[in-house]
């Protein structure tokens, strides 16, 4: 059976019958199976003829069916053809070109009551694809296809294509692009029908074409080539290599004098770089190796020109060296033309000006003019347009150029061709809107040597080919260069849009997959990317054919990841995915907070330990230090009671029974006060003055009537002071100082409160030197043990 699919989504089928199977499955049948006693009617090819239109042949031969947006009519073959061949024909099948009906049979022979055919070659067993309702594409059984025709009711067929190729199917979009599944060759894509591509075995160098479509080449083998239509031939040979080449419509009567190549007319003009002669004017300008020339009918007596000779070949006086382009202001009479690193302009007076850009020379490599305006291709600059000697517009690639490097353009109606080290675009001179030139306008190659143009085609030099292309408005939308996401995953896990992603620290690197589908802007499509969230917030560019984006080993933090494509300064809708890498417990905020109180808690139980210790340590001090106090006390104790009881027995001795009881009274109460104090750190003042004055007593009964003694306060109260430490001093004062003075003993104690209490001795004795001369005398063996006591009683306190 065969099958197509209407505009309604209905799968119509044709076999025995005409059914109908729609989109919820309902079956139907359009045309019942037709039989009679000895034969049953086969409906079979079914094909397209026009939008929504389809053709169903049946095996009959006297009728077939037109299916248009699901009604049934009959076309009665007799309309068509009455050929008794076709009648007899096993099988035929139904094309429509131009609202008009043709058949073929299986011999490839095409029937139609009113077209003509051009001396059509026979194809048997071609499948028909309706490229538009002007064009078929016919594809050959065994290999190539062809394009049919109809213009001005004349059938035309173009030369094989692909004719190492076999097409099995054919699919066009609605951009015009044909699609060709073929055998073992993938898809092939023609992006552009109606463009036409003729090969040349030669190195061709330039090319240049007739307002009508007559194309001419130039070859570095020195032949000159005319294209027209699909033929090709040779008009000029010579020896020397050509270079440029241009047409000239009013340099002469042939065809071969209406062109402008090396040598021109006597070869006195040098190697021609640049031509400029529009087809309405009688004299026009070559730009050459050697300086500036005229060519045609101009006023020779002007006096900006030299070397006129026979042939209407004019030199511009003063300018020699190499030249790179020219144009003439025809309405206003001035000439520009530019050298190796200048652009000038000069009247018909001789009065001449260089032209700057922003203070700077201009370096043109080609120059058009546009009414009186002239248009400049820099060097790098862009484009530069000047009125008169004043710049009115600047282009580059800011505002859509591909390049700032223009090496060509012309002048053609409304439009500026342009040809830049990126590519070839056109510039619409009254609403400046940029048109580029790529695979999708069927400038599938970009390494274009030359181009020329008229009012309907363009013309570009490609290697040893020429292709011919129309004029295009083709327009790319966002949607076109939409790149297809197909995964991002973050450490092989998936990540979906408009969700919270969350992952763990060791899931860290980041994937996207993508594929993209429009293979015809390919090569002009760029992939821009950056994610946001590292330190590098920066736009990033991969080629399309990339196939993934990849970021290793992200740190922990929140990221947000942009893609979006670009393409002929069209952005395609942005993709976005954000996504959280998790910190390591060790680095979040609770750990950092747990190994905080975990450190504080930590230094608080080594401080607490380390207290304990220092407390433990500090209490067997004072305890070492108290029973120190308390030996010395206990030992200083004895050395008081052994000097009293001293003084006791000297009383007893001498018989002095009063003094000795009163001294034993005294002595008991000194004896008790001691010993209550022995066990303390420290007394109250008060009670440290009754001690004293309780010893200076007993000392008193010693020395009878010759000791006085005075204990000044000062008003002193409040105080504590360690128990004992001063009788010692007031001992030593009275043992060494007044026990060897006749007379008199007098003994001071004062005290005196500042930032500290201070405790003064003063006694009237013999003094110090005297006392150690006594004691060296006596030779006396006894050690101040109360003064070392006390020194070691003040260390530990």
């Amino acid at each position: 059976f065969h099958f197509f699919i209407d505009s309604d989504n209905n799968f119509i089928y044709a076999s025995n019958l005409i059914g109908k199977i729609s989109y919820t499955k309902k079956k139907s049948t359009l045309i019942q199976s037709i039989c009679d006693s000895l034969y049953c009617c086969q409906y079979f090819h079914a094909s397209k003829i026009q939008e929504n239109k389809y053709f169903i042949c049946n095996s009959k031969l006297d009728s077939s069916i037109i299916y248009d947006n699901g009604k049934i009519s009959y076309l009665n073959f007799s309309d068509i053809a009455k050929s008794k061949e076709l009648l007899e024909s096993n099988s035929f099948k139904l094309i429509h070109l131009n609202d008009k009906a043709l058949l073929i049979d299986n011999s490839g022979s095409i029937y139609s009551d009113k077209s003509i055919f051009s001396n059509l070659i026979k194809n048997p067993s071609e499948r028909f694809f309706t490229i538009n309702e002007n064009k078929l594409l016919a594809l050959n059984s065994k290999s190539g296809a062809r394009f049919l025709s109809m213009e001005n009711d004349t059938l035309k067929a173009s030369k094989k294509i692909l004719d190492n190729l076999f097409i099995s199917a054919a699919s066009i979009d609605e951009m015009g692009r044909l699609y060709l599944g073929t055998f073992g060759n993938g898809v092939c894509i023609i992006p552009n029908i109606n463009n036409n591509s003729i090969t040349i075995d030669a190195s061709l160098r330039g090319i240049t074409v007739s307002s009508e479509g007559t194309c001419y080449l130039s070859s570095k083998e020195g032949k000159v080539f005319k294209i027209h239509q699909d033929s090709t031939t040779i008009i000029h040979e010579s020896n020397r290599t050509q270079d440029w080449i241009f047409h000239c419509n009013n340099c002469g009567k042939s065809e071969l004098e209406k062109l402008v190549f090396d040598p021109v007319e006597d070869g006195n003009v040098g190697v021609i770089k640049d031509f400029y002669y529009p087809s309405e004017n009688s004299f026009g300008f070559m730009a050459t190796s050697i300086g500036i020339f005229t060519i045609g009918n101009i006023n020779k007596e002007n006096s900006i020109w030299t070397n006129c000779n026979e042939s209407k070949i004019c030199q511009l006086k003063g300018v020699t060296g190499r030249q790179k382009a020219t144009a003439y202001n025809y309405k206003k009479d001035l000439l520009y033309y530019s050298d190796e690193s200048d652009l000038f302009q000069i009247d018909l007076q001789g009065h001449q000006k260089k032209l700057l850009w922003n203070n700077k020379n201009v370096f043109a490599n080609d120059l058009d003019m546009k009414g009186d305006t002239v248009i400049c291709a820099t060097e790098d600059n862009g484009l530069l347009f000047f009125s008169g000697s004043n710049l009115v517009l600047h282009l580059d690639m800011s505002q859509g150029l591909i390049h700032n490097k223009i090496k060509k353009i012309k002048v053609i109606g409304e439009k500026l061709l342009i040809l830049s080290q990126g590519g070839f675009q056109t510039l619409n001179l009254v609403s400046f809107q940029l048109q580029t030139y790529g695979i999708p306008e069927g400038l599938i190659e970009n390494t274009i040597i030359d181009f020329d143009a008229n009012e309907n085609r363009m013309y570009f030099l490609i290697k040893n080919k020429v292709l011919i292309l129309p004029y295009a408005q083709t327009k790319i939308l966002p949607k076109d260069i939409t790149l297809n996401i197909t995964k991002v995953t973050i450490g092989n896990k998936p990540i979906k849009q408009n969700q919270i992603n969350a992952f763990q620290y060791y899931d860290n690197k980041l994937e996207l997959f993508f594929d993209f589908k429009s293979e015809i802007l390919n090569n002009e499509t760029n992939i821009f990317y950056k994610l946001s969230g590292v330190n590098n917030e920066e736009w990033n560019s991969l080629s399309v054919d990339a196939k993934s984006i990849q970021y290793q080993s992200l740190a922990p933090g929140k990221y947000t990841l942009y893609v979006e494509t670009r393409c002929r300064n069209v952005v395609s809708e942005k993709f976005s995915v954000s996504f959280k890498i998790n910190a390591p417990f060790w680095q979040q905020w609770w750990f950092y907070l747990l190994i905080a109180f975990g450190f504080i808690a930590l230094s608080f139980l080594f401080y607490r330990r380390r207290l304990k210790i220092q407390n433990l340590k500090s209490q067997q001090i004072n305890e070492l230090n108290a029973s120190k106090l308390t030996a010395i006390q206990s030992q200083m104790n004895p050395h008081f009671i052994f000097n009293a009881l001293n003084s006791i027995q000297a009383l007893v001795l001498k018989g002095d029974v009063e003094n000795s009881y009163s001294f034993i009274t005294k002595f008991s109460n000194l004896v008790r006060r001691t010993l209550n104090y022995s066990d303390k750190d420290f007394i109250s003042f008060n009670q440290e003055i009754k001690l004293i004055e309780l010893y200076l007593s007993l000392e008193k009964l010693r020395f009878k009537e010759d000791l006085e003694y005075e204990i000044i306060e000062n008003g002193i109260e409040d105080i504590n002071v360690p128990p004992m430490l001063i009788q010692p001093f007031i001992e030593n004062a009275l043992l060494h100082g007044l026990l060897h003075k006749t007379g008199k003993k007098k003994i001071t104690i004062s005290f005196q409160l500042e930032d500290i209490l201070v405790c003064t001795i003063t006694d009237n004795g013999v003094g110090r030197k005297k006392s150690s001369e006594i004691k060296e005398r006596q030779r006396s063996e006894h050690e101040s043990f109360s003064g070392n006591a006390i020194k070691r009683r003040f260390a530990i306190l």
